[in-house]
């Protein structure tokens, strides 16, 4: 029998949970937060999508996985990116299939905004 998902949450290591929290909600706006545990505050991304910031030493910072958000829009994605860490590669474009770039937020984990063509 297969298990069907009903909502997915990444968690990530940060060196520091309130100062991540700031930076993130800067990069996606006034999204909805809670702390579950002290040194753990989850964003909503989406209804079923929480990425979920850990500073309790439980996760290992800057690890070897990479995040992907879609957006509709990589160019203002790029800007605002570029305001927030000066970790951002250029925008690639892949014809056809998609635009994207990478960049690292303040811990050094490795995240991706990706526009579908």
């Amino acid at each position: 029998m297969k298990q069907k998902v009903e909502s997915v949450t990444i968690g990530i290591a940060v060196k520091n949970v309130k100062d991540s929290t700031e930076w993130y909600q800067a990069l996606f706006g006034d999204v909805e937060t809670m702390e579950p545990d002290p040194g753990t505050i989850e964003l909503k991304l989406t209804d079923n999508v929480w990425l979920q910031l850990d500073d309790t030493g439980y996760l290992k910072v800057g690890g070897g996985s990479i995040i992907r958000f879609e957006t509709k829009d990589t160019e203002a994605a790029h800007r605002l990116v570029k305001k927030l860490t000066s970790e951002v590669d250029a925008i690639e474009t892949v014809e056809g299939v998609v635009k994207y770039f990478d960049f690292k937020d303040p811990a050094g984990n490795r995240l991706s905004f990706v526009q579908l063509l």
